[in-house]
């Protein structure tokens, strides 16, 4: 009979131990987490220690609230006469998680795709004279239309710099290279 106490109070031990194990969670320093209940959106919790509701609650996304920096490199870019080499870098944060850990799998992706895709307009729609003229224009442009994209994600766009603006050869090949250039 003492052997099935023990190993009953074992069991139960152990449960209490793994429900334990379930219901707390860290979360780290300049990060906040998503916690749903049932699927659903419960709330957004700060760095620290957080507390669930075992089998009922969990964390859908912890999200990071630093200033994020994406850089990317100079690339040639067809304008509408010629081509143009730019490369630029956005500085972003979130300023919403709920929206953040629900509209986009990976904010950064996102950030990342929107930037490049909307500078490859911009620069599509340009002169090349122009746009290595005024870059600042293309700038303001790219910036505007970033930050009406991000919004929606939860997602503060702070700045974006066009590095580089130059005026390239005026035959690319289908790779998107300046023959020539290794």
């Amino acid at each position: 009979m003492p052997d099935a106490v023990v190993v009953t109070s074992g069991l139960v031990v152990l449960a209490v131990l793994i429900a334990v194990a379930l219901a707390v969670r860290l979360v780290p320093r300049m990060h906040c987490a998503v916690i749903e209940r049932f699927g659903r959106f419960r709330r957004v919790a700060g760095s620290g220690l957080v507390v669930l509701v075992p089998f009922l609650d969990r964390v859908r996304a912890t999200v990071d609230l630093r200033d994020q920096v994406v850089t990317f490199p100079a690339r040639p870019l067809g304008t509408s006469d010629g081509a143009l080499a730019v490369g630029m870098t956005v500085r972003f944060r979130v300023s919403d998680p709920r929206a953040a850990g629900y509209a986009v799998p990976n904010h950064r992706d996102a950030v990342v795709r929107v930037a490049t895709t909307t500078l490859e307009e911009l620069v599509a729609r340009s002169s090349r004279p122009a746009a290595v003229d005024s870059p600042e224009q293309l700038r303001r442009h790219l910036g505007a239309e970033l930050g009406r994209s991000a919004q929606r994600w939860g997602i503060e766009v702070d700045a974006v710099e066009l590095q580089a603006v130059t005026a390239v050869s005026d035959t690319i090949d289908a790779t998107g290279a300046v023959p020539g250039e290794a």
